[in-house]
């Protein structure tokens, strides 16, 4: 008897163990989906601010009608990309950059952004040039003949500095990893200025 009890004493714990687990499995996924569902809404809301302002700003339609939404990258302010196409075409310099601060306000002292300048290159895109865009520092990247690595590249916009003369794309590789009781890897990146078009080379190392 004492034996049949302490089975089932037994029984109930793991059974107990297990309820707990699956308790604290679905709490841990309702947070995650709640905190993806807090980001998405707050991409929508940053697109959407910088979509009015666009519409804003330029008033022929045709112009309107050939700009795309690409992505956003979120850093000290909300980097909002869009990139001026043709259908038949692949453009150099087309991408157009609004940055929308954490209150969500245009901020019109980094955006560089002027009907006239967009107008002139979408009439004549050699002559009249934008910002570097991603596919430009892909195009530039396989020129240099930027190694690809065992990993795929790994591709950022970020500020160095705080003006927009200092924004860049950067691409990185992995030409070494390996995780033999410490995760060691190293690579290479390559840095363009979106503005001048000026690129910088460095290596990466990671131990931990």
């Amino acid at each position: 008897m004492k034996i049949l009890q302490k089975i089932s004493f037994v029984l109930i714990l793991m059974v107990t163990g297990i309820n707990c687990s699956l308790t604290n499995s679905n709490k841990l996924e309702k947070a995650i989906e709640k905190h993806e569902e807090k980001k998405r809404i707050e991409l929508q809301q940053i697109k959407k601010v910088a979509d009015d302002f666009l519409n804003s700003k330029i008033f022929d339609e045709q112009t309107l009608k050939r700009i795309r939404f690409d992505t956003i990258y979120r850093n000290s302010s909300n980097l909002v990309i869009y990139n001026i196409d043709e259908q038949n075409e692949i453009l150099q310099n087309n991408m157009i950059l609004i940055f929308v601060n954490n209150e969500l306000k245009i901020d019109s002292l980094n955006t560089k952004l002027v009907e006239k300048e967009i107008k002139s290159y979408t009439e004549n895109p050699i002559e009249n040039k934008l910002l570097l865009s991603r596919r430009d520092l892909m195009r530039i990247a396989k020129q240099n003949e930027f190694e690809e690595g065992i990993k795929s590249w790994k591709i950022s916009l970020s500020i160095s500095g705080n003006s927009f003369e200092n924004i860049i794309w950067c691409v990185s590789n992995t030409l070494n990893e390996s995780n033999s009781g410490t995760y060691k890897a190293s690579g290479k990146s390559m840095c363009i200025n979106i503005f001048n078009g000026k690129i910088e080379f460095s290596m990466w190392k990671i131990i931990s």
